[in-house]
């Protein structure tokens, strides 16, 4: 499990590193390399938050579904920072367009 934690962190540093080789050498492919290491990244981290760090998407209870059995706010709180946190994960995406 820890192998896997740690895989996140390796696709986060891997983020820079293909920026580096995109501005050094500012070929389309560089970019397209980039792009698709964010991506991996942004969304290993957020699946990763949302479910092993929150412990969410774990159950079907009724008025919980989709979040853990033991909740200690309301449960529009947690799908309000389910949807934050993609939101904020994907936010560099913005500049690019």
């Amino acid at each position: 499990m820890h192998l896997i934690n740690a895989g996140k962190y390796f696709s986060d540093i891997c983020i820079p590193f293909a920026a580096l080789w995109y501005v050094k050498y500012d070929y389309n492919e560089a970019f397209y390399i980039w792009l698709g290491v964010h991506i991996f990244a942004s969304t290993y981290s957020y699946i990763w938050d949302i479910y092993m760090d929150w412990g969410l998407c774990r159950t079907t209870a009724e008025g919980k579904y989709g979040l853990r059995d033991k909740i200690n706010y309301h449960p529009y709180f947690y799908y309000y920072a389910i949807v934050s946190d993609f939101i904020l994960r994907f936010f560099w995406i913005v500049p690019i367009w």
